[in-house]
């Protein structure tokens, strides 16, 4: 019967003879030894590789042509078909090196080699990767959209060697557009700080020569993530704030009047276009690492994001650019809804007159908040909906949790 099953060995087609094989079986664990206890834990970590370890020859007159048909098979990258004498075929890769020994038989010469394959399942199997969440791919693209847009400012912007008028009136755009960012480190985003002095030292010599370095681009970035990160606000609220930003940024101009004019016209989009595609990729990077407070919280930041990158397309010309945030675009929604997947929903509650926050709760939400206690529902009530005065709401419309809301 065995003999009926046995297999001619080969491997990618090339045959060889085997003496022995071995085949260990089992699962791979680990044994966890605690002080103070007398019994270990052993975790299972699954099955052993399917590691088969074939003693194999070719021998005979033209052994050295087999020999070398077998070492080219072996030195071949990728999996190969392998031919098992008892285990029939499967796809495997040489997972060793295989020493290869010769000598003389009684048919001629006889080279032996010492093969171990590990099996794979099938050749369109990936390897295992680490896969980032998607909410480290959004904060990646925003880096890679932002660097578009920051060499594409570096090559539009006309400041070397032009006259004294334009240079004035790129510094002039540029400490516009330094002034509207640096609201976010200000905490006033409606109502930007006005004077050169209040960029935190960037005095106009400090922007010209950022403007003349070849990389106005990058430096400018690295400004306006200066800013972000001396905002004491949370992730939600700094993207909600340099939302804002973006969407007051200006619209491009048309150019008039004589060249200079023109030139100057031409720089001012290009620096209002950077800000608008680096604030965009920012307020990214911080809904990326940002827990929406609910559902309704997520669906406005993914409005936002698909506004403003909206926005991007509709009045920026790079292709580049543009192509790097439609890839964002993408990125940011599912980062957005993966961060939102267990925020809580809200219902809207309309009050008549003013009442004690904790009259509003308990009529309704009788219940008790889902992991907490009354107390919890109060705090998360005047949290939630700004209250100065819990024992004095005004008449108006009020945020609760939807679970907390009596069905009527």
């Amino acid at each position: 019967m065995w003999k009926q099953k046995f297999r001619q060995p080969s491997f990618r087609g090339v045959p060889f003879n085997v003496r022995e094989s071995d085949f260990p079986v089992g699962r791979r664990t680990v044994l966890h030894q605690f002080v103070q206890r007398d019994d270990p834990y052993v975790e299972d970590l699954g099955r052993l590789p399917r590691r088969f370890t074939l003693q194999g020859f070719v021998n005979g007159r033209d052994y050295m042509d087999r020999r070398d048909a077998l070492i080219a098979a072996l030195e071949t990258p990728g999996p190969g078909l392998l031919v098992h004498p008892y285990y029939g075929e499967m796809l495997v890769y040489l997972d060793a090196p295989a020493p290869c020994r010769e000598g003389l038989g009684p048919g001629g010469g006889v080279a032996e080699f010492a093969m171990s394959f590990v099996a794979v399942p099938d050749a369109g199997t990936a390897s295992p990767v680490a896969v980032a969440a998607a909410p480290e791919l959004a904060a990646a693209q925003a880096e890679v959209a932002e660097e578009a847009a920051a060499n594409t400012l570096n090559v539009a912007l006309q400041v070397a060697g032009q006259s004294a008028y334009v240079v004035e009136q790129a510094v002039t755009a540029a400490q516009a557009v330094i002034t509207r960012v640096a609201a976010i480190a200000q905490g006033d985003v409606l109502t930007a700080v006005t004077t050169a002095g209040s960029l935190l030292g960037l005095d106009q010599s400090s922007i010209l020569a950022i403007l003349s370095s070849g990389r106005a681009g990058q430096q400018l970035l690295a400004v306006f993530k200066g800013y972000v990160a001396g905002s004491s606000s949370s992730s939600r609220v700094k993207g909600k704030n340099l939302a804002q930003i973006a969407r007051q940024t200006p619209a491009p101009k048309t150019g008039s009047g004589g060249e200079q004019s023109r030139t100057a016209t031409d720089n001012e989009n290009a620096l209002n276009a950077f800000e608008r595609e680096a604030v965009t990729g920012l307020v990214v990077e911080e809904y990326a690492t940002a827990q929406p407070e609910s559902t309704q919280d997520s669906a406005e930041m993914r409005d936002d994001v698909i506004e403003l990158i909206d926005a991007v397309l509709e009045l920026d010309t790079s292709d580049t650019v543009c192509s790097e945030f439609v890839d964002l675009r993408a990125i940011a929604i599912a980062a957005i809804t993966q961060n939102g997947a267990a925020s809580p929903d809200l219902a809207a509650v309309t009050t008549q007159k003013t009442l004690p926050a904790m009259f509003i709760c308990h009529r309704h939400a009788p219940g008790f908040f889902p992991g907490g206690t009354m107390e919890s529902q109060l705090d998360d009530f005047v949290r939630r909906n700004r209250v100065v005065h819990p024992g004095f709401v005004s008449a108006g419309e009020y945020e609760l949790l939807k679970e907390q809301n009596r069905a009527s």
